[in-house]
């Protein structure tokens, strides 16, 4: 357990020195029986480790520079259905049923304000594949329109009010405050009480540094 206790660029190191360890073990191992490259195992760069500080990841893009690619937490968004309400969206070019529609907040360091919503899924018995389309209007008055398409899944047949949702979203706004918005792909996850018709997600997108 002390080798945890070390700050994470140093335990980086440690373990980076160690696979170079074996990795030399594993060339005499395949040079001795005559091998010359186990094609069954994957190659990984050795500069690429494991519990990179920040939870990072060094990705090699095609014009050969390293950068450095995690995810970031944008918001956190709690959605209630509202029966009552016409719908907010248009129907047309939507896949699946409507399902309905309601209100919400959204809560994160660059982005808070309401959201009005529409619900469209393509039910099975456990699983359903969704359409969650609507506006959000900030608390310094812009609008931004969001489309997300994923899943809700129903992990425990014991208790079928409880779901569990992921789902890749995407923004629009004209607004120039907002429009770095409209170059993320972004996903959500969480989770629908059906029994309360209440959602509550957490949304995050890939940063590239």
């Amino acid at each position: 357990m002390q080798g945890w206790c070390l700050n994470p660029q140093t335990r980086y190191l440690k373990q980076k020195a160690w696979g170079k360890k074996l990795s030399g073990v594993f060339s005499v191992f395949f040079r001795f029986f005559g091998l010359h490259k186990p094609y069954n195992l994957p190659y990984i760069p050795r500069h690429i480790g494991v519990n990179m500080p920040k939870r990072a990841t060094k990705i090699i893009h095609a014009d050969g520079a390293i950068r450095s690619e995690r995810l970031k937490h944008l918001f956190d968004i709690e959605l209630l259905f509202r029966w009552e309400m016409p719908p907010v969206t248009s129907r047309e070019a939507r896949t699946g049923e409507y399902i309905g529609n309601g209100e919400g907040r959204i809560k994160g360091p660059r982005i808070c304000g309401t959201v009005l919503w529409d619900l469209f899924e393509e039910r099975e018995e456990t699983l359903c594949r969704s359409s969650l389309v609507g506006e959000i209007e900030t608390d310094d008055g812009a609008q931004i329109h969001f489309d997300s398409r994923g899943f809700f899944i129903k992990p425990d047949q014991l208790n079928p009010n409880r779901w569990i949702t992921s789902a890749s979203v995407h923004f629009d706004t004209a607004d120039p405050r907002y429009k770095w918005l409209n170059t993320l792909l972004a996903v959500w996850e969480g989770e629908f009480d059906m029994d309360k018709g209440r959602h509550h997600y957490q949304a995050y997108a890939r940063v590239i540094d």
